[in-house]
C-alpha cells in the first residue's frame, strides 16, 4: 500500500509539474503542504536572500487592494524611508501567488503584508508599522504617546472575521473589525464580472481556496437576504443574518466614529493625538478609504463632521499621492470604483434588506437558532483571509 502511494503522489507531482509549466498560478499539493505559522515582529535570525529578498533594502511585499497591507503602506508613506514596491497577487486579482512555494517562502502563513529589511522579514501589519515608525525621523511613534497610540492602532486593527453567535458583540470591539463586513460589496461586484469560464480557471488552479469567490459569487446578495442558504436539497443558517451581523453593522461604525469624535475633540489638534500624525491616524485610513469606495461615507455624511475634517485633512497630506490606492492601475486594473458605486446604487434599490444594512433598520433576527453547524459558517470563515488579509 505504501508503495502503491508513494506511486501515487509521484505521478500527481508529475501532471501538477506540467500544469504549472502551463499555468503558473496553479497552486499544487506540495504548495498547500509547505504552509506553516509565523510569529509578529521583526526577525533578524531568519535570512531571506536566499528566497530572492534584497539583503540591502527595505521591501514592502503588498497588494494594491489589501487593507493591511494599506496601513504598512500608509507609515511607510508617511514615515519618508526608502523602500521598494513587490506586489503579489491574491484571489480577487484571479491568483493565488500566496499560496504559492516561492511567497511560502518569505511567509509560510502565506499572508499579505510582509516587509522585508535587508534580507530579514517583519511579520504582521502591526508590528511592521512600529517597525517602520521607530525608524523614522517623522515623529509617528513618539515615546510619550506610545500607550495611547496602541490602543488606537488596536482600534484600527482587523483581528478576525466574526460569524459566531457572539459576531454581534465583536463588531463593537474596533473599527477594524468592522472593515470585512463592509468590504463583502465590493467582493460580490468583483466576482459577478467573472465569466464562467474565468470561474472555472480560478476553481482549477486554487481548488478550497477559491470556495469563498464561488460562494460570493453564487449567493450574492442572499448574503443579506436570506436566513438560510440552500446548497443543492440542503439548507443552512446563513451566518450573516443568524448572529445579526446586519442588524448592528452600522451602530457599530457609529460607536466607533462617536468614539473617534471624542478623541479628536478631546486631543485639540487636526489628529487623535494632536497637531501631528501619528500612527493613531495611520491604522484608522484603511477603513475610511474602504468605506469610501463601498458607500459608507457618503450614507454617513453630516453625522460625523469632526471625523470628516479628519478625514480630509489626512486626504490633504503629500504622502496621500503616495499610499492611495491605484484602482485601474496595472496592480488593480479590476478595480473601478465608479463602477462599483453604480453596482450598489442599484443593488440598495433592487435589495431593501442590502438597503437596510447602510441605513441602520435592518431587523434582528429572532427565528430559531440553527438546527446544526453550517458548513458555509467554516468555509468562509477559512477562505476570507484569502480576500480579505488578517494582520
Amino acid at each position: 500500500m505504501g508503495a502503491a502511494n508513494s506511486t501515487g503522489h509521484a505521478l500527481i507531482e508529475a501532471i501538477e509539474s506540467q500544469i504549472v509549466e502551463l499555468d503558473p498560478n496553479f497552486v499544487t499539493d506540495a504548495d498547500r503542504k509547505t504552509k506553516g505559522k509565523t510569529k509578529p515582529g521583526y526577525h533578524p535570525e531568519i535570512d531571506l536572500t536566499d528566497a530572492g529578498c534584497s539583503p540591502d533594502d527595505l521591501e514592502f511585499y503588498y497588494n494594491e487592494v489589501s487593507a493591511n497591507s494599506l496601513k504598512t503602506k500608509v507609515v511607510l508613506a508617511e514615515a519618508g524611508v526608502p523602500f521598494v514596491y513587490k506586489h503579489i497577487e491574491l484571489t480577487h486579482d484571479g491568483d493565488f501567488e500566496t499560496k504559492r512555494a516561492p511567497f511560502l517562502k518569505i511567509n509560510p502563513s502565506g499572508t499579505l503584508p510582509v516587509l522585508v529589511y535587508k534580507g530579514h522579514p517583519v511579520y504582521d501589519s502591526t508590528a511592521q508599522v512600529k517597525f517602520v515608525a521607530e525608524m523614522s525621523p517623522n515623529g509617528l511613534y513618539p515615546p510619550s504617546q506610545k500607550e495611547l497610540i496602541d490602543k488606537w492602532v488596536y482600534a484600527g486593527s482587523m483581528e478576525g472575521f466574526f460569524m459566531g453567535e457572539d459576531a454581534k458583540e465583536h463588531i463593537f470591539d474596533n473599527l477594524g473589525t468592522c472593515f470585512p463586513w463592509i468590504s463583502i460589496p465590493m467582493f460580490i461586484w468583483d466576482e459577478s464580472k467573472r465569466s464562467h469560464g474565468d470561474m472555472a480557471k480560478i476553481l482549477f488552479d486554487g481548488r478550497e481556496l477559491a470556495a469563498a469567490n464561488v460562494l460570493m459569487r453564487f449567493f450574492a446578495m442572499r448574503i443579506y437576504e436570506d436566513a438560510t442558504l440552500s446548497v443543492g436539497p440542503k439548507g443552512f443558517a446563513n451566518p450573516f443574518v443568524v448572529n445579526n451581523v446586519w442588524a448592528n453593522l452600522r451602530k457599530g461604525i457609529e460607536f466607533h466614529l462617536g468614539k473617534m469624535t471624542e478623541q479628536l475633540k478631546a486631543s485639540g489638534g487636526q489628529f487623535l493625538l494632536g497637531r501631528s500624525f501619528t500612527l493613531a491616524d495611520a491604522s484608522m485610513i484603511p477603513f475610511f478609504q474602504r468605506a469610501t469606495i463601498t458607500g459608507w461615507l457618503d450614507e454617513l455624511r453630516g453625522k460625523f463632521p469632526v471625523v470628516e475634517r479628519w478625514w480630509d485633512v489626512c486626504r490633504n497630506r503629500p504622502a496621500y499621492r503616495e499610499w492611495v490606492p491605484k484602482y485601474g492601475g496595472p496592480n488593480a486594473p479590476h478595480m473601478n470604483p465608479k463602477e462599483l458605486a453604480q453596482f450598489l446604487k442599484k443593488m440598495r434599490q433592487q435589495h431593501p434588506k442590502f438597503d437596510a444594512v447602510y441605513k441602520g433598520t435592518y431587523a434582528e433576527y429572532e427565528g430559531p437558532p440553527p438546527s446544526s453547524p453550517n458548513p458555509c459558517t467554516a468555509v468562509v470563515a477559512k477562505c476570507m483571509p484569502v480576500c480579505v488579509p488578517k494582520r
